[in-house]
């Protein structure tokens, strides 16, 4: 049975999985990610290869503005070395000339639930991974919509608040020095975790996020301020977009959607929105995504097969 090699590149950590013709996982496993080494970065890719030879191409999700026809980065995201290369063709170049196909992350989540997922029934859809940033994808007609520029979706670097902006920005100032005034600075695992950290003088970081869900479970206030700040914050993104292409469902990805009373949460306040708003504005169709963490590997495959014309969707 012929079988691929994918992977899920994010800031912290490399996902891949080798995956057959039935979309079956056969193999799966994780390294930490090199961000800021391109040597070192493409040698972990190889260093998987070597042990799963045997396999009829590579799909990559990786995060970044990608000429996903060629596999050109224009930029890398939170994965710094891999801007300004041909991606595809260096790691094709190692990896004994396979066919080598590089989606964006967020398209690649959101071409899993348009194929097979939560968005599989929708015309028009929003799907928002969250994970060290915000993977965003809008869907319009079933046909996503990456903009004249490869930006549109691009919601971690959607500003939240420009009021500690400096009125006249040198080449010095960047959104990273303004990640708080940024929705990926208010709404993801990393932004609740530091909030709790600035309540409490406790550290946490991000990797511990689902132990913040069991402190407020146990009735910890300063978790449940943390948590409802961040669901607070995403939901008005989330209303925002309603109002940009009105989708039939918000599908939410990433490690988190797994959480029932994050998504609990996120709807109700979503809900009380529309609401407070009036005016016949829909209410959001919040809903986790189908496949989660395997969504980006899984939505890769799909973009091989159908760039290297295996199968159409």
């Amino acid at each position: 049975m012929d079988t691929w090699l994918c992977f899920d590149a994010g800031g912290t950590f490399v996902k891949y999985a080798v995956i057959n013709e039935k979309e079956e996982f056969e193999t799966e496993g994780k390294f930490e990610t090199i961000c800021d080494d391109r040597e070192g970065f493409l040698v972990s890719l190889k260093e998987v290869y070597e042990k799963h030879k045997g396999v009829k191409g590579i799909a990559m999700s990786m995060p970044g503005m990608i000429e996903v026809d060629t596999g050109y980065m224009r930029t890398g995201g939170s994965i710094h070395c891999v801007a300004g290369m041909n991606l595809a063709e260096a790691v094709s170049a190692m990896c004994d000339g396979l066919p080598v196909t590089i989606e964006n992350d967020g398209k690649a989540a959101a071409t899993a639930e348009l194929v097979s997922g939560t968005l599989k029934d929708c015309n028009n859809g929003v799907v928002c991974g969250m994970g060290t940033g915000i993977a965003g994808t809008l869907i319009v007609d079933r046909k996503i919509i990456r903009g004249a520029h490869l930006f549109a979706g691009e919601l971690s670097y959607a500003v939240k608040d420009v009021s500690s902006f400096p009125a006249e920005p040198t080449e010095n100032d960047n959104l990273f020095m303004h990640i708080g005034d940024t929705f990926t600075g208010n709404t993801t695992a990393a932004a609740m975790c530091g909030k709790y950290t600035a309540l409490t003088g406790t550290p946490m970081d991000a990797k511990e996020c689902p132990h913040l869900f069991e402190l407020m479970e146990q009735g910890d206030k300063n978790a449940r301020t943390a948590i409802q700040d961040a669901v607070n914050t995403l939901a008005m993104m989330l209303f925002n977009l309603q109002c940009c292409i009105d989708p039939d469902v918000i599908a939410i990805g990433g490690g988190i959607s797994a959480n029932k009373t994050y998504i609990e949460m996120l709807q109700k306040r979503t809900q009380d929105i529309a609401k407070m708003i009036g005016f016949g504005a829909p209410i959001p169709n919040v809903q986790p995504a189908r496949y989660r963490n395997s969504s980006n590997l899984l939505g890769a495959l799909y973009y091989h097969w159908k760039h290297e014309g295996i199968k159409e969707f």
